[in-house]
């Protein structure tokens, strides 16, 4: 929800994929447009819900004309959208991603959704089992996960992982 501001965590996901990916990285908050000065973290929550999600869905439809895997966090989950409305995703990784859980249809590609143990926000039970889509559960995790370096190499595992059953299909 912040953008780059307080993403240094960010660097252990760029560090660890970046010898198997072109990584292209996109600032939610550039994307959506989002006011930083706003008083507080409801408010720029506020701006995502009242447009920006389909602003930030909308470009990166445009930036992205290639099959694309997407690797997002937290508000960044709302890429969903852009797959639902047309943007090519092959995988896509979702960590930390509470908004999804008001989608009723989901993108056709292969989904990865990982939460932490105590989130409060991730999509319920039922949820999951009408979306046929199951969940990672981080133990002793909250909301930001994503943001634990141990967290991060594991969720890089499991993509490169997938990276490589992929490229293993392909031969």
């Amino acid at each position: 929800m912040w953008g780059i501001l307080h993403s240094s965590w960010i660097n252990t996901y760029i560090s660890f994929l970046e010898p198997h990916y072109n990584i292209q990285f996109y600032d939610s908050c550039i994307l959506a447009n989002i006011n930083l000065s706003a008083p507080d973290e409801e408010q720029i929550h506020e701006q995502f819900i009242k447009g920006g999600i389909d602003t930030a869905a909308e470009l990166l439809i445009n930036y992205e004309v290639e099959t694309v895997d997407v690797l997002a966090f937290s508000v960044g989950g709302t890429i969903w959208k852009a797959g639902l409305n047309g943007l090519k995703i092959r995988n896509l990784y979702l960590v930390s991603a509470t908004r999804i859980r008001y989608e009723v249809e989901k993108p056709d590609c292969n989904i990865s959704l990982y939460y932490g143990e105590f989130e409060n926000f991730k999509p319920s039970q039922f949820w999951f089992e009408s979306m046929n889509l199951n969940y990672i559960s981080i133990k002793d995790g909250g909301h930001n996960i994503y943001s634990n370096a141990g967290t991060a190499l594991e969720i890089c595992s499991h993509i490169t992982d997938r990276l490589f059953k992929d490229s293993a299909k392909t031969v």
